[in-house]
């Protein structure tokens, strides 16, 4: 019987949101500027030797080929092996970090790319003290089983998961950073709350005593926190297999999800304090890279997942034809939010399941050139083989605050964001993230303070002589408030040899 109703429920709710693309109404009407079709005619792409590439005129394709770069970063990722070699957030931020090294032959301090530094050798919780990058050993699992509770994870509490995702599916959070970001945070002190505070003091002394100027800012002297063009960042979110057929998910053969299989010998960036064993499955992510200043974004959900359309739509121009009716001579990149009629007009319908149209020509070649999604999942990892990587879409992309008329543009998943979607921009959200006289900013200033479109200059900086920098910007990167400060009396503690 339950069965029966979830099935009734996606047909229903399915056809809900394709009415509202062939019949007109308010929230249509609200929906035509977020349906856009934001790609150059010229833009094109091709892989013939495996590797994704622009071809045609095309200069700067995260403005002018949003959802191409979109796609061609989902092929990037998958084949650097993002969930193996790319570093999970707790190994990034310790829990007691020490400082840099400063002079040889100390041994209460971290020194970057050393294989020894304090904490290293425990195997249950590497990071401890200094950051730790698997550098592609994820792949192993550890040699001994982790002790429980012996790790932290930087995005909640041990013990206590958070809880992402909506009251249909409820997600873990896993953030990984690659190689380069985890180079600039480890090299330049950025690890800990101290180094940032030193940012904030730098930055300030260098409005008071240099204005109109610039100090350089180098690494022992930051003014700022930048990071290198190669940066890339993503969130992803995860549900164990339990809880999504609990959730009335289903395993599709035609649309299968990507896996971890997590053992009792727990893989590095899988943290054992939330991710017990068994099998997850991988229920979106969100990709940013620095290919424009304020970073570019973009969203991929797995087909099935209730909600993926909600209230903003679903914006592809290059992927995924929008699933029919759509009538002829109509752009075929917009999945209209799922509506209905109520006394009051047209309202939102909630965790709405899409169906999803054909995959383009386009995209097609570009899996079968790069290999991508041709055979089944075999193993406890994914592999770039891995069928399952055929069943994600891409909800929108975000290059800019703004469209060209000034209209705020959004972008959120609900696996990420919940029931703020409506009105989430990941761009305004993420331009919030700084540092602050108290110290790091909360993330709730991103949902109040830039909820979509432009910045506030003033939330920046004080109208003020001597002039002073209130919050600033850590370059888009949320993961900043997991930092702790420096804590001196862990320093006796690492190199004594003690593990608690």
């Amino acid at each position: 019987m339950r069965a029966f109703l979830l099935l009734a429920l996606f047909v229903v709710t399915v056809c809900q949101a394709q009415k509202g693309e062939t019949t007109p109404n308010n929230i249509g009407y609200d929906m035509y500027f977020n349906a856009m079709v934001v790609n150059d005619v010229s833009c094109a792409m091709a892989a013939p030797n495996g590797r994704v590439v622009f071809t045609g005129p095309v200069t700067n394709p995260a403005m002018s080929c949003p959802d191409l770069l979109a796609w061609k970063l989902y092929i990037d990722v998958i084949e650097q092996d993002f969930i193996g070699a790319w570093v999970s957030a707790d190994l990034l931020w310790p829990a007691s970090p020490l400082p840099l090294c400063t002079a040889a032959g100390q041994k209460d301090c971290c020194t970057p790319g050393s294989a020894t530094n304090p904490g290293y050798d425990n195997p249950s919780y590497p990071s401890r003290f200094c950051p730790f990058a698997p550098d592609g050993k994820d792949g192993k699992v550890l040699t001994q089983t982790p002790r429980p509770g012996a790790r932290r994870d930087a995005s909640r509490k041990v013990g206590l998961p958070e809880m992402h995702g909506t009251s249909a599916v409820a997600t873990l959070p896993l953030t990984f950073y690659n190689k380069p970001m985890f180079d600039y945070v480890f090299k330049n002190s950025l690890y800990h709350s101290n180094g940032l505070m030193a940012v904030l003091n730098n930055a300030n002394a260098d409005l008071d005593r240099n204005s109109p100027f610039h100090r350089v800012s180098t690494s022992g002297h930051l003014t700022s926190v930048n990071f290198p063009i190669d940066g890339w960042m993503m969130r992803s979110q995860w549900i164990s297999k339990k809880a999504a057929l609990a959730a009335g998910l289903a395993d599709d053969p035609a649309a299968p999800f990507v896996k971890i299989l997590v053992g009792d010998r727990h893989q590095y960036n899988f943290n054992p304090d939330v991710f017990k064993p068994g099998e997850y499955w991988l229920m979106s992510f969100h990709l940013s890279t620095k290919d424009t200043p304020p970073w570019f974004w973009a969203d991929f959900e797995h087909v099935n997942s209730p909600g993926r359309c909600d209230f903003t739509g679903c914006n592809d121009g290059y992927g995924f034809d929008a699933p029919p009716p759509v009538g002829p001579g109509l752009s075929r990149n917009f999945t209209s939010p799922a509506t209905q009629t109520t006394a009051k007009g047209q309202a939102f319908i909630e965790n709405a399941r899409y169906a999803s149209g054909a995959i383009t020509p386009a995209l097609q070649q570009l899996f079968d050139q790069a290999g991508i999604g041709t055979g089944a999942q075999a193993g406890i990892r994914p592999t770039p083989q891995s069928k399952g990587w055929r069943s994600y879409r891409l909800r929108g992309s975000q290059w800019a605050y703004t469209d060209q008329a000034g209209r705020p543009s959004y972008l959120g998943s609900r696996p990420s964001n919940g029931g703020i979607v409506a009105g989430s921009s990941c761009m305004s959200c993420h331009a919030t993230a700084g540092t602050m006289a108290a110290g790091v900013s909360p993330q709730v200033l991103g949902l109040y303070i830039n909820w979509a479109g432009t910045p506030n200059p003033g939330n920046f900086n004080l109208n003020a002589r001597p002039a002073t920098n209130s919050l600033l910007q850590n370059d888009f990167v949320w993961g900043f408030i997991h930092t702790m400060p420096l804590q001196t009396d862990r320093m006796t503690e690492a190199t004594s040899g003690t593990r608690k």
